[in-house]
C-alpha cells in the first residue's frame, strides 16, 4: 500500500469509573506527517484536528515519525 494512502484513527473517549462516554474520532494522513516532517528542524510536530462524527470539539496531539 502506497504511504499517502493510509490513515491514522483516533477515538477519544471521557473515560470515568462506571462508564466512558464517546466524544468523536479524527484522523490524519501519513503524508501530510510527513510532508510536514520534511519542512520543519526535528523533533515532534503537534497539531490540532477537528473531532469527527459529533457537534464540535478539537484534539491537540504530539506525533513523530520515523522511516527507515
Amino acid at each position: 500500500m502506497p504511504v499517502y494512502a493510509i490513515l491514522i484513527h483516533r477515538k477519544c473517549f471521557d473515560i470515568r469509573l462506571f462508564f466512558s462516554e464517546f466524544l468523536g474520532r479524527t484522523e490524519i494522513c501519513i503524508s501530510s506527517i510527513m510532508a510536514e516532517k520534511k519542512g520543519s528542524n526535528g523533533g515532534p510536530l503537534t497539531k490540532k484536528l477537528t473531532l469527527l462524527e459529533t457537534e464540535s470539539g478539537m484534539v491537540t496531539i504530539r506525533l513523530d515519525i520515523q522511516m527507515f
